[in-house]
């Protein structure tokens, strides 16, 4: 949907002016069965994740936070002197084990649970919001 993309790369480059963000996106899984399907994206995303990465995966039963507050956890993730920080959105199933267990945080836009590319919008607005307001620019208003 032309419209999704548009506000995607809204908020992408205004993120990228900030700071630096790169968007990664899997296939579905050739699987039809949902643990196998689970298990062949997970192992596809481990490939790439590295031992020196901070992995947060958004998940509704991870923490909410105010976008001042994820702001404050963007800073303390930068002091823990990980290489990266990589958000993954999950897939239609969910994480694999394995995915999870790597994982050092869970975070949650909402306990709704929302198309993937409605999830990816809101993310990187909110991802842009943190770091105007690491920035103290007026893209936040309160």
């Amino acid at each position: 949907m032309p419209e999704i993309r548009a506000l995607t790369d809204l908020y992408l480059k205004r993120a990228n002016h900030l700071g630096s963000l790169t968007i990664n996106e899997w296939q579905d899984a050739r699987s039809k069965d949902p643990g196998k399907a689970r298990e062949e994206i997970g192992k596809k995303m481990l490939e790439k994740i590295r031992s020196g990465d901070f992995l947060i995966l958004l998940d509704e039963k991870g923490k909410a936070y105010s976008s001042r507050q994820f702001a404050s956890f963007l800073d303390r993730t930068s002091m823990l002197g990980k290489q990266r920080a990589i958000f993954v959105i999950g897939g239609a199933y969910g994480f694999s084990d394995a995915l999870k267990s790597r994982a050092d945080h869970l975070f949650a836009l909402s306990k709704m649970t929302f198309p993937h590319d409605l999830v990816r919008i809101v993310f990187l607005e909110q991802y842009y919001r943190a770091l105007s307001i690491q920035k103290n620019l007026p893209y936040h208003h309160s």
